[in-house]
Order: C-alpha cells, then structure tokens, then sequence
C-alpha cells in the first residue's frame, strides 16, 4: 500500500497520477488483461520509486537488505494479516515467513 500527501508536491501527484491513466503503460503490467500478483509493486518500483525514495517514508520487513531506506513497521503484524489485508478472514491467508531479524524493529525483535 502507498499514498502520496498531494499538498506537498501537486505537481508530483499529477504526474503520478497521468501515469496510472497512460494505456500504453498498463500492458505492461498485465498478462492476458489480468493483473499478476505483484505486479503492483513492479509498477512502483519502475514509476514512483525513483522519484519519492528521497522525500518518503517507506515500511518494509522482507526486504531491507535490498531497500537501505527503508524501516520496519513499527507494530508487530496480528497473526497472518498483514496492511492492505484484502480478507476479514486473514486465518485464509498463506502465512508468510517469518521477516529476518535484521528487518525487525530494534524494540521488539519478536
């Protein structure tokens, strides 16, 4: 999940945003007119990432060897729900592997 504060860089927002509307950029992003898991953060990582990685705050609890700038959640995620959830059932979701310990926040390694 993302969000962008528009009232502090509009013209970044409506970039963005001409982008998420470009139908030549979609295809790329989709196989046979369906969207792929993780496509998403694909797209993130080829037309948003470079341009907020300065100026953002970013969350991450896999990948923190390959995201430098990035931190931990600062809360422990509740048994296999996780932000974004799109499930009220999250005993439905595949459990994830545990995120290494060097991606834990200092305060609470659990």
């Amino acid at each position: 999940m993302w969000g962008l504060k528009l009232s502090q860089n509009r013209a970044l927002a409506n970039q963005f945003f001409a982008k998420l509307q470009d139908k030549t950029i979609a295809p790329n992003f989709l196989k046979s007119g369906v969207a792929r898991k993780w496509l998403d953060q694909q797209y993130l990582a080829v037309h948003v990432y470079k341009y907020i990685k300065n100026i953002s705050v970013i969350h991450d609890s896999y990948l923190c060897n390959i995201y430098h700038d990035s931190t931990p959640y600062p809360s422990k995620r509740k048994g296999n729900c996780f932000v974004a959830t799109q499930t009220s059932n999250c005993s439905a979701i595949k459990m994830l592997p545990s995120c290494p310990k060097e991606c834990r926040p200092h305060n609470h390694q659990d």
